[in-house]
């Protein structure tokens, strides 16, 4: 196999200005995939870098973060299609860092596990852009995140890169379990606990986004509750359990609820503080909370009927995927990571 040595990876004697250009290279990149949360994420950053910017800084000290880097860098330099003459070069960085970031899972210590999960994240961004054959690799990326978040522990994530990788990615997990029609671990307490500090710090930081944080973290808060929902219905529908159909019944009706009074909440403050025909990121979370309360909608229904029919839902991801709109435009993935996965997700 032929190792190309990615641009990105720079000798100390190399002048500033190439790594300059790899900076703009990879702003390139955020503008062209994700202009919308990162720049609505900005007014987190007051105790702790973005996603973007930790990255960019640590050009030169992370080989697994650098290829990574690189290999997105090649495929989103244009928001609409991917350019024929960068794919194979971009294949190769990828199977580098896929090198690389074996390596480093064998060999690092705890404290740059935050520095592989941001690699993780890219290598994933990279294969929903350019899927490779056997079309599962950003599934297992996906899965090596959760895997390394779970062995960290919420804790880990109150700070720091980690602190924004949680931030960046939430939305991707919550819908991948949609899309795997599992729970989502973010659901479980210590998780819950991180998104209520979260939402307790960044409430209180300066500018005008932080006018949201409360009420977009508590819809987040719900959202993640979904894809279990989802999982334990069509449980329910395979043994035919009415008795326990209707205790998840009343549990979907209370998230439900909440929703539809969070979402009253947003819609207020997108009228007050967001200019008219603007694209959000609360606005795309806003898309997220309405489809998720007309699917928790068709969910009560279908749990009262006896016998309970058949639950099938075509997600969010699955939609993206099936039809290559990433491929055709680099923000569709702004707009599923905003939503939390599941605008356009829906029941038959």
């Amino acid at each position: 196999m032929e190792q190309v040595q990615p641009q990105v990876s720079l000798s100390a004697d190399e002048p500033c200005e190439i790594r300059q250009q790899q900076r703009l290279a990879f702003t390139v990149f955020i503008n062209n995939a994700f202009p919308i949360s990162h720049v609505f994420n900005n007014f987190r950053e007051t105790n702790y870098p973005s996603f973007a910017d930790y990255i960019t800084s640590m050009f030169e000290q992370s080989v697994c973060l650098d290829i990574s880097a690189y290999c997105v860098c090649l495929v989103f330099r244009n928001r609409i299609g991917v350019e024929a003459s960068l794919l194979n070069k971009g294949r190769n960085a990828y199977i580098y860092a896929l090198q690389a970031l074996q390596q480093a899972l064998r060999t690092e210590h705890t404290s740059n596990k935050a520095d592989m999960i941001g690699a993780s994240i890219l290598l994933f961004i990279y294969e929903m852009r350019v899927p490779s054959e056997d079309h599962g690799g950003w599934a297992s990326h996906c899965d090596g995140v959760a895997a390394l978040m779970k062995e960290m522990g919420a804790q880990s994530f109150t700070h720091g890169f980690a602190r924004s990788c949680y931030i960046f990615f939430r939305g991707f997990l919550i819908a991948y379990a949609f899309h795997k029609e599992q729970p989502c671990f973010l659901e479980e307490d210590q998780w819950q606990q991180l998104a209520e500090k979260v939402r307790a710090e960044d409430s209180q930081k300066p500018g005008l986004s932080r006018m949201f944080a409360d009420v977009t973290e508590r819809i987040v808060m719900e959202l993640v509750k979904c894809p279990r929902y989802v999982h334990d219905a069509q449980l329910h529908q395979s043994t035919q359990n009415s008795q326990q159909a209707l205790v998840l019944y009343s549990r979907i009706l209370c998230t439900k609820n909440n929703l539809g009074f969070l979402v009253t909440q947003l819609k207020d403050l997108i009228s007050i503080y967001q200019p008219e025909n603007t694209a959000s990121a609360p606005e795309f979370l806003l898309n997220g909370a309405v489809d998720a309360i007309n699917l928790l909608n068709t969910l009560v229904q279908k749990l009262i009927m006896d016998p309970i029919p058949p639950i099938r839902l075509y997600s969010s991801l699955a939609r993206l995927l099936d039809n290559k709109y990433i491929v055709q435009d680099a923000r569709c993935l702004d707009r599923l990571g905003c939503s939390m996965g599941i605008s356009g997700s829906r029941l038959d």
